[in-house]
């Protein structure tokens, strides 16, 4: 399990961000089996494309 201090930093984001409960838990799998499990070979392009964007954002593609 991520660490209290990272769970509170995503918190912190996830709601700065208008992210909804799915994607921080999604988030924080992934941070526990890439980080802290150093696996490596989760599907971070499945993650990116959870987050959600205001309408007036867009990905630039980098």
């Amino acid at each position: 399990m991520a660490s209290p201090e990272v769970e509170r930093i995503a918190e912190e984001v996830m709601e700065e961000y208008d992210q909804s409960d799915d994607v921080k838990k999604r988030f924080l799998n992934f941070y526990e089996n890439t980080v802290e499990n150093n696996l490596g070979g989760n599907d971070l392009h499945g993650l990116i494309n959870t987050i959600e964007l205001e309408d007036e954002e867009e990905l630039d593609g980098s």
